[in-house]
């Protein structure tokens, strides 16, 4: 295959057609490859999120590829090490947008019950969103929102 992932993501901005053609075509083609998979979602999760305001399915298929990844997570970061442990020191999993991502999706929507599930289980797997408080920041900040709702 010629045409990679990182083509259509670095089309994103520019030529959103082009490049969302070229990201569900990798899609098919590294369907076998969590680490490629990963990408390819996190760049479309990135292309839909621009579009949610001029496409009407764009948020639904950024929800859908949010929901991917986080399937897919497992599966990448046991290939991710695998790839990465060199001299038996374990690499560090890169950052994980779609957590975050569907979090906040989901809080603005007003699915608060739905955006803790989503945080807590990015801490369970010990992951971080590069925010101040990370994911306990916004389970704390959900948990009270949730609270709040039922008095």
């Amino acid at each position: 295959m010629g045409i990679s992932w990182i083509d259509g993501f670095n089309l994103i901005g520019s030529d959103n057609v082009q490049a969302e053609l070229i990201l569900l075509n990798c899609e098919r083609h590294y369907k076998d490859n969590p680490i490629d998979l990963h990408f390819i979602y996190n760049s479309l999760i990135k292309l839909y999120y621009k579009e949610r305001d001029k496409k009407v399915d764009a948020l639904d298929k950024c929800i859908n590829y949010c929901l991917k990844d986080i399937a897919l997570f497992p599966k990448f970061e046991k290939a991710y090490i695998a790839e990465h442990t060199h001299r038996g020191v374990a690499p560090k999993i890169p950052r994980i947008p779609s957590f975050q991502q569907l979090a906040i999706i989901y809080e603005k929507q007003g699915k608060y019950k739905q955006a803790l599930q989503i945080c807590k289980r990015a801490s369970e797997f010990g992951l971080h969103d590069n925010t101040k408080g990370g994911f306990e920041g916004r389970i704390n900040k959900l948990e009270k929102k949730i609270s709040q709702l039922k008095l």
